[in-house]
């Protein structure tokens, strides 16, 4: 899955092809490193129409298995 240097791609990534189109979706290519997806918040991949709760929770363990997270959100007052 891992090619050199530990940059996996979202196409060579072990997400479900449901997953993969749903970040497509979003803006992300194919080629776009898991890396570059944990710049992303939470809050804007649940704005991506199709990409529900479970979809969501898949995503964030890929990444978990991978060293990386979602961006964190700060709400302010």
């Amino acid at each position: 899955m891992s090619s050199n240097n530990g940059y996996t791609s979202i196409e060579n990534s072990e997400l479900s092809r449901r997953a993969k189109n749903c970040l497509y979706k979003a803006g992300f290519s194919p080629e776009t490193a898991l890396a570059t997806v944990s710049d992303a918040s939470e809050d804007e991949l649940r704005s991506v129409g199709g990409l529900g709760e479970k979809t969501i929770n898949e995503i964030k363990g890929i990444l978990a298995k991978h060293d990386y997270s979602l961006r964190r959100t700060y709400f302010q007052d």
